[in-house]
């Protein structure tokens, strides 16, 4: 499942650059390339020391199942993924599905919830939603099942928030349905 507007997977981005087993390979390799330029007069063994560092900061832990255990453990910058945070957007019943009516329709457009997201499985199935406080005091995650796929699907929430200030509410009203559209006349 990926986000409508971006492409990305609900899990977010790259979670590390190289696989462990790769480690020595790419760290000789990228310290041999760099020596190739003839700008650096550092030996080959140091270079690739450093190069190996750095790698290594990216690795994940062995053992990591999936994104949910690994974000804890990763440098800044790699794990933190704000806006890229999942929305379902559509019709939702009690068990998170779009509900379809006895001519396998889906509701109309109207009445639309939008849905933070959290807890991706997979095929489009997420089992948290994220719930501001009413007293402000922060977020609670909600365990709730949410599919999206058939009728609702999901964006990334950096996406929406573009497309939301692109969609200027200074500009004329857009109608989506045509039996609710105020007069044209001049």
């Amino acid at each position: 499942m990926l986000c409508l507007l971006s492409g990305l997977n609900p899990l977010g981005g790259p979670t590390h650059f190289i696989d462990h087993g790769d480690l020595n390979t790419v760290f000789t390799a990228m310290a041999s390339e760099i020596l190739s330029y003839g700008q650096v007069s550092l030996s080959l063994r140091n270079l690739a020391s450093i190069v190996s560092s750095a790698l290594e900061l990216s690795l994940p832990p062995p053992e990591y199942g999936n994104i949910y255990d690994l974000a804890p453990k990763l440098p800044d910058g790699i794990s933190d993924w704000k806006y890229f945070e999942p929305i379902g957007i559509g019709h939702f019943d009690e068990d998170g599905y779009c509900p379809f009516d006895e001519h396998d329709c889906c509701p109309s457009g109207r009445n639309v919830q939008l849905r933070r997201l959290d807890e991706y499985e997979y095929n489009g199935r997420f089992f948290g939603i994220i719930i501001d406080d009413e007293e402000g005091s922060g977020e609670r995650l909600e365990r709730k099942q949410t599919i999206c796929r058939s009728s609702n699907f999901l964006v990334m929430r950096g996406c929406l928030e573009y497309l939301c200030i692109w969609l200027d509410p200074s500009l004329p009203q857009r109608i989506a349905f045509m039996d609710s559209t105020t007069s044209m006349s001049l």
